[in-house]
Formats: structure tokens, C-alpha cells, sequence
């Protein structure tokens, strides 16, 4: 089975890998930096020569950027220059990603991780983890990639750099969008926005979020971001990022089969990348036109732009990228009918995507192999096919199930109706698999037609018995054809005037279940104010109860305490035992001072929401191993205090559940308001938990009714091995201080 052409939607960071993040406009033309390479006369100048070097080679000659990648590192290793060491390291990781070999980035990542933790250098830090993020995304470790990212944001936020912390985010909301987390990557592009502190981040920020709501089918509003973002690169010049907004405009018009201004928008990218020397995105933007034309049927057009698009990816080398329009080439001709120009391209496919170890291409390479040669009547075809098959049932669903299209259009081919009906059956059982009546029917004619092959004998054998029998019928098909006629009168009457009686009986049956259904909203919308009302007034009790305990614990036990600590300081001095009497005493006052802080949350009464959360996560550093983080847009959110209560109350309890039990050892916390919501997002890396089998207890069942008693919508992200995200959203005007 074909594997479908592909369009590619651009995911983009908001910084390159660190290394290339320094390019900018300004940059010093090559000659310039080699003669100022050759008068440089201290080991730093040439460290940092040797990075710009880098960075000014790698697009248009990779080879000679290894290179000065190299020399960096020898001369940081001669020197001493932790810096440059760092720096190498990082530009070779970036090198190999460039080739498409995947495996050795990741080796000079971890390198450049143990660089730069010897220097200390936060920002440093920030910048591998966040490469590693975008690396481990590339590979398709998306659940490790998210973890990256958000080292990489807790670096950036404690060197207080927010452009790359904003970076960082933006990264988990491409890891959350290739996981189909639509809603949370859209969560988190917006957060990105909000942080963000430069139109260039902005203009990337709106782009991104036109991607997702084109992923989400809402091409219209997904345009309408894309063309905020444009507005604000032409006003910035920044025809990088004018390239790359064309192209992933040219792909939503393309899905729109608006096919004259998609391709449009990909000749513009071409123009902008060009006149860059960016050969990748123009071998992209060819690529897909070259789709485009695929899908209009004008394979002689395809054909001729993915030659064009395999030429320039040829002299970049990189071997998943050519893989992929071999591929495509391949596909091609195979509508062209021209099955050995489409097996020669196929096979030099499979070839590149061995190469690049490309996991999800090396099972659809496979197969695709597998069904031009079954085409040619090959006898290896089935040997590619299921190899392609099995390879595919391991990595994804939507693999297998291509697999197994080409598995069964070959078994149907070759009139191995048994081997289809299993290979059929096999695909109903796939969770995404077609459930349609057309598939229902094919698999209903292999059934006959595998029965059929089975009784072919018992048929041959009772023919002539068959033959007797209905010489026998026809003497006496006069008098049943009589016999029949009156029956169906009778029983079309009959059928009739039942069929009347029982819709009169439906519509009744009809009425009456809607004046139930209606009834039974009415006492469920009742039931749920009066579950509210409950809650409410339950969780006013608990917060006065606490209160009073606060103020008898301060009042009562603490004045005995100050007094007993006094009257035992007045007795005679000196005494070891007297000392420790002294000590506990005091010891009993401070934690009876805690607690009583604890249950009237002071600060909170005192300083607001914002200050009381800000106080209790670094005491919660402070007084434990949880390294937690702690973000808010603003000092205040004009909440009235029995909102700001529940708040507090909430969030100190998820703290408590993820110390308790979730063992991590990183929580976040971020809380940003949107038009008239507040958006609260919790994130830790404990062991995670099933959220449909956990165990209501009174952590939980405290949070759920907070947050009705707030009418606000909460909703939690987990599972084994994976931590734990909290989203709530608390409206405004509900909760406002009035």
C-alpha cells in the first residue's frame, strides 16, 4: 500500500540551537572573519572566531563548519577555555543534526550538558536542554523531549533571561502538539505570548499558534494568525521568518485546495530562501508543490518538483530528508504507471532511511517496496510487505494500518482469501482503523468467497441430488404459488395495520421520554445548586474552623508556651538539662507558630494570592527536596478573598499530594490570565498515576469541590511514568472583588 505524499508543517522554536541563535543581521561577511581569525593573537578571540566561523558555514557548507568545530574544541582542550569547550561541543551536535545523523547529535548534546556544568553557566544549561528538547522532538521522544524542555525553562528563569524562557515553553507546546495535545500545545504557545518581551518572539508565538488551529481543522482563524505574524516580520525585515510563515501558509491553503495561492505562498518562501543560500526550506517548498500537484493528478508536474526538491537535498545530505522524496518520487511514478522507475526510487528509499535510522520511515519504506514489486508479480514482494508489516505493528497504529492495506491488497491480488480475511480482520481491531459499511462488505465477499472454496466439492458432489429435487418442486409449484399469494395477503394486512398501532405507540413512548428528559434536567440542575451551596457553605465551615484553631493555637498554647519559656530562662542557669527544657520550649512555640500560620495562611490575608503562593513555595524549597518554580503574569488578580481562599487552598494541597506521593522531584507552577480567565497550570515529574482508576481521598475530593465552589473547570493530564498536570480555568467575573 502507498504511503500517502506528504506536506510538512513547520514547528518552530523559538531560538535555534544555541549556536545558531547568534546569527543576526549584522553578521560579519566570511572574508572578514578569516583575516580577523588570522591576526588574532589570544586563545578566547580565536575560540569565539572559530564559533562565528561556525555559524556563518554551517547552512551552505556543513563540512567546512565541522571543521571549525573542531579546531574550536582542540583549542578550548589546549587552553583550559571551558567556554569554547562548551561551544564545540554543541556546534558538532548541531553538525551531525544537520546530516540527519541523530544519534551522534544526541552523544555531543550530553557532552555539552558536562561542559557547561562544570563553568556554572545557567543560561549555558538553558540552551543544551533546550537543543536536547528540539533534538529528542526531531527523533520522535516527545514525553523526553517535554522533560528537556522544562530543565531548559528552569535554567532560563533562574539566569532571568525571559526571551529564552519563553523559548522553552514554546518547545513544550511542539512536544505537546506532535502528542496530539492540541489544547495544551495551544496553552502553552499562548503562555509563550504572554511572556515573551520581543516582536521577533511574537511574530514566531502567532505562527505557531496558526498551526495548531489549522491542525484543529479552523483554517480561517489559523489564517488570520498567520497574517498577524507576517505583518510584524515585514516590519522587522526578517525574511528568515517571512520564509517560513509562506510555507506554512502554502500548506493551509493547500488543505483549503486552494491550490493557486498555496502555491503562491511557496514561491515566495523559495524567493526568501534563495536569496538566504537556505537550501533545506527551499527543497521543502519544492517538495511541496510538487504534493500539491500530486493531488491535482498532474504527476508529470509532481515528478518534475520532487526531482527538484531531491537534487537540492542530495548536496545537503541529509539522509531522512532524501529518503523522503525518493519516496515521493517513487509514489509518483507509481500513478504514472511507470512501476520500475517507481520500485528503483522506492528502493533508494529504503536505502536513506536505514541510513538515517529513520524509525517511522524504514516500515512504510518497506512495504512501499513491497507493493510495486507485488505489482511486477515478484515473488519477494510478500517478504518486503510483511517485514514492512511487523516492523510498523511495533513503532504505530497508523503505520500498522497502512501496512496492513498493502498486506491485504496483496493476499487479494494473489487470491489468498483466508490470509486477507485475517489480515482484514486484523485491521477492525486496529483503533483507527475504517469502520465503514464498505469495509463491512469486503470483508462479508472474502467471507463467501472463502466459503465458496471450501464447499466447491460439496456442491460438485450434491448437484445431481439438487437436480431431483427440483424436478420434484415444480410438480407442485402451481398449487404453493396459490397457497403463497393468499398468505402474503393475509400477512401484509396484518403487518399493516400493526405497523400503524405501533408507530401511534413509538410517538407516545416519544412525548413521554422527552417530558422525562426535560424533568430530569430540571432536578439535576437543581440537584447541582444544591450540591454547590453545600459545598460552599462546607468549605466556609472548614476555613473558619481553622481560623478559630489558628487563633486558640496562637492565644492559647503559644502564650503558655512564651510563658513556660520564660518562667524556666528565670530558674538557675547553666544546667545542661535546663538548657534543653529552654530549647524545646521554644522549639514547641515556633512550630505552633507554623501551624497556626499555616491554617489562617497569613500572608494570604496579609499580602494577597500572588504573595502568599510566592511565600509558600520557597518555604516549601526551603523546608524540602522539591525543587519547585513559580510564575505568575501579574501582582494581583482582583479575586475577592473567598476566591483567592480556594485558590490557595488548592494549590497548597496539590503541593502537598506531590510531596506526599507523586515523588518528584521538580513542580511547577504558572498562572497567567487570558480576557476574563485565569489560567493555572501545574507540572511535576513524579511517577504520575492513572487519573480514571486513582482513589478519591479527602486531597482530592477538597480540590474537585474548590473548584466548583469557584465554577471554575479543572482537568488533570497524567499517567505512570509521566507526572502530573493540573489545568484550571477560574472565570473572572464569578469570582471578582467588588
Amino acid at each position: 500500500m502507498r504511503c500517502q505524499l506528504i506536506i510538512l508543517i513547520i514547528s518552530i522554536s523559538f531560538s535555534l540551537p544555541s549556536s545558531l541563535s547568534a546569527k543576526n543581521q549584522t553578521l560579519t561577511p566570511l572574508d572578514s572573519l578569516k583575516a580577523a581569525l588570522s591576526q588574532a593573537s589570544s586563545a578566547e578571540v580565536k575560540s569565539d572566531l572559530y564559533n562565528s566561523l561556525f555559524i556563518e558555514t554551517i547552512k551552505f557548507s556543513p563540512d567546512e563548519a565541522k571543521i571549525y568545530a573542531q579546531l574550536q574544541i582542540n583549542l578550548a582542550g589546549k587552553e583550559s577555555l571551558n567556554k569554547g569547550l562548551a561551544q564545540g561541543l554543541n556546534n558538532l551536535s548541531v553538525y551531525y543534526n544537520s546530516q540527519g545523523k541523530l544519534d551522534s547529535a544526541g552523544y555531543f548534546i550530553e557532552q555539552t550538558i558536562l561542559a557547561y556544568e562544570k563553568t556554572k553557566d545557567l543560561s549555558g544549561l538553558g540552551g543544551a536542554y533546550l537543543n536536547l528538547g528540539n533534538l529528542n522532538r526531531q527523533s520522535g521522544d516527545f514525553p523526553a523531549a517535554i522533560s528537556a524542555y522544562k530543565k531548559a525553562s528552569s535554567y532560563f528563569s533562574q539566569a532571568g533571561e525571559t526571551s529564552k524562557y519563553a523559548s522553552a515553553i514554546n518547545g513544550i507546546g511542539n512536544a505537546k502538539r506532535n502528542l496530539g495535545e492540541l489544547d495544551s500545545a495551544l496553552f502553552f504557545y499562548k503562555t509563550a505570548l504572554d511572556v515573551t518581551d520581543t516582536a521577533t518572539l511574537q511574530a514566531i508565538a502567532l505562527m505557531n499558534i496558526g498551526n495548531v488551529l489549522a491542525q484543529k481543522g479552523e483554517y480561517e482563524e489559523a489564517v488570520e494568525y498567520h497574517l498577524k505574524s507576517v505583518k510584524i516580520k515585514e516590519e522587522l525585515n526578517d525574511r528568515r521568518g517571512l520564509m517560513s510563515s509562506y510555507i506554512n501558509m502554502g500548506v493551509i491553503y493547500s488543505r483549503l485546495e486552494q491550490f493557486d495561492k498555496s502555491e503562491a505562498s511557496y514561491r515566495k518562501a523559495i524567493k526568501e530562501s534563495e536569496a538566504m543560500g537556505i537550501k533545506q526550506s527551499t527543497a521543502m517548498a519544492y517538495n511541496n508543490i510538487g504534493t500539491n500537484k500530486a493531488r491535482q493528478n498532474d504527476f508529470d508536474s509532481a515528478a518534475f518538483y520532487f526531482k527538484k526538491s531531491l537534487d537540492i537535498r542530495k548536496t545537503l545530505g541529509n539522509r531522512m530528508e532524501i529518503g523522503m522524496s525518493e519516496n515521493n518520487l517513487g509514489n509518483v511514478y507509481r500513478d504514472l504507471g511507470k512501476l520500475d522507475s517507481a520500485l528503483h526510487y522506492h528502493e533508494l528509499a529504503l536505502q536513506s532511511k536505514l541510513e538515517a535510522n529513520d524509525k517511522y520511515g524504514i516500515p512504510s519504506a518497506y512495504y512501499n517496496t513491497g507493493s510495486i514489486l507485488s505489482l511486477l508479480g515478484r515473488p519477494e514482494a510478500e517478504e518486503y510487505i510483511l517485514k514492512g508489516y511487523n516492523m510498523a505493528r511495533e513503532v504505530s497504529p497508523v503505520l500498522e494500518e497502512e501496512a496492513a492495506k498493502t498486506l491485504f491488497d496483496h493476499y487479494q491480488a494473489r487470491k489468498n482469501y483466508k490470509a486477507a480475511l485475517d489480515i482484514q480482520t486484523r485491521l477492525i481491531a486496529l483503533k483507527d482503523t475504517l469502520r465503514s459499511e464498505e469495509t463491512k462488505k469486503r470483508i462479508e465477499e472474502l467471507e463467501k468467497k472463502y466459503e465458496s472454496e471450501k464447499k466447491d466439492n460439496e456442491i460438485a458432489l450434491l448437484a445431481k441430488d439438487n437436480e431431483l429435487q427440483a424436478q420434484k418442486i415444480a410438480q407442485t409449484e402451481t398449487e404453493r404459488i396459490i397457497y403463497i399469494i393468499s398468505v402474503i395477503f393475509m400477512i401484509g394486512w396484518g403487518a399493516g395495520f400493526f405497523y400503524l398501532q405501533r408507530k401511534k405507540h413509538q410517538a407516545d413512548l416519544f412525548l413521554a421520554e422527552k417530558e422525562k428528559l426535560v424533568f430530569d434536567q430540571k432536578i439535576k440542575q437543581l440537584l447541582k445548586e444544591s450540591e454547590i451551596t453545600r459545598i460552599e457553605s462546607l468549605l466556609k465551615g472548614q476555613e473558619e474552623e481553622r481560623k478559630r484553631m489558628a487563633r486558640e493555637l496562637h492565644d492559647g498554647l503559644g502564650g503558655m508556651l512564651a510563658a513556660l519559656k520564660i518562667s524556666l530562662q528565670s530558674e538557675t542557669k547553666g544546667s545542661s538539662a535546663n538548657n534543653r527544657a529552654v530549647m524545646l520550649a521554644e522549639k514547641s512555640a515556633d512550630e505552633v507558630r507554623k501551624i497556626s500560620h499555616n491554617l489562617m495562611a497569613g500572608a494570604l490575608q496579609k499580602y494577597g494570592l500572588v504573595e502568599a503562593l510566592r511565600d509558600m513555595s520557597r518555604q516549601v524549597e526551603e523546608s524540602t527536596n522539591l525543587k519547585l518554580s513559580f510564575y505568575c503574569d501579574r501582582d494581583e488578580y482582583m479575586l475577592n478573598p473567598e476566591a483567592e481562599t480556594h485558590l490557595f487552598r488548592m494549590l497548597q494541597e496539590i503541593i502537598s499530594n506531590c510531596l506526599k506521593h507523586a515523588k518528584a522531584g521538580e513542580l511547577s507552577i504558572q498562572i497567567h490570565q487570558e480576557a476574563d480567565t485565569i489560567h493555572i497550570t501545574t507540572e511535576d515529574d513524579g511517577v504520575g498515576f492513572d487519573p480514571n482508576k486513582v482513589v478519591n481521598g479527602i486531597g482530592t475530593d477538597n480540590i474537585r469541590d474548590r473548584a466548583e465552589a469557584l465554577h471554575a473547570k479543572l482537568s488533570v493530564e497524567s499517567s505512570k511514568g509521566r507526572g502530573c498536570t493540573y489545568f484550571i480555568e477560574v472565570p473572572i467575573v464569578i469570582n471578582q472583588l467588588t
